[in-house]
C-alpha cells in the first residue's frame, strides 16, 4: 500500500506543477499544453531531460524603444532567464544559426537551433516558473515565429 500512496502523491505533485505552468503560461504559442508537460514528465521526472529546438525569427517586432529584430527579441529572453536556467542547473549544449538541413519530407527555413539539458524534467517546470523567465517570456514568443522543439530523455546505452 505504501508504494501505491507515494505513487499517487507523486501524481497529485506532479498535476499540481502542471496545472501551475499552464496557469501561469498557457497552452498556446511557444508554451506546452497540459498534455506536453505530462509527457516531459514521464521523460525526465527525476533524470536529466535534453532539448532541441529550431527557432524562425520574426522579421521585426515592435519593441520599447522601436522596432527590432525577432532574433533581437529572442537575445533579449536569452539575456532575461540566464539567471533561473544557471539556477536549475540547466546547460546551452548550443546554439547558433542552422548551417545545413537535409529531412526526408519537407524541411523548413529555421534561423537557429539551441540545444539545452536540464537535470530533470523539474528543473526545467522551475525555470518556466521563475519570475525572471516569466519577464522575459514574451521577448520569446514575439521572437519567435515559429519552432519546433524536441523533447527526450536519457539516451539509451546501446547494448555490444
Amino acid at each position: 500500500f505504501a508504494a501505491c500512496r507515494r505513487r499517487k502523491q507523486v501524481v497529485e505533485v506532479m498535476e499540481d506543477l502542471v496545472r501551475r505552468l499552464v496557469e501561469t503560461h498557457g497552452e498556446e504559442g511557444v508554451c506546452p499544453t497540459a498534455n506536453s508537460w505530462r509527457e516531459i514528465f514521464r521523460l525526465g521526472k527525476e533524470t536529466p531531460v535534453h532539448i532541441i529546438n529550431l527557432l524562425k525569427f520574426r522579421s521585426e517586432v515592435d519593441g520599447p524603444e522601436g522596432p527590432i529584430s525577432g532574433a533581437a527579441a529572442y537575445a533579449k529572453y536569452t539575456a532575461g532567464v540566464g539567471p533561473a536556467f544557471a539556477r536549475v542547473g540547466g546547460q546551452r549544449v548550443y546554439f547558433g544559426r542552422v548551417g545545413h538541413m537535409f529531412a526526408l519530407g519537407p524541411a523548413s527555413d529555421w534561423d537557429a537551433a539551441i540545444v539545452t539539458r536540464y537535470p530533470s524534467a523539474d528543473a526545467l517546470a522551475q525555470r518556466w516558473l521563475s519570475p525572471e523567465f516569466i519577464d522575459a517570456h514574451k521577448s520569446r514568443a514575439d521572437g519567435v515565429e515559429r519552432s519546433q522543439v524536441l523533447v527526450f530523455g536519457e539516451p539509451v546505452q546501446s547494448q555490444k
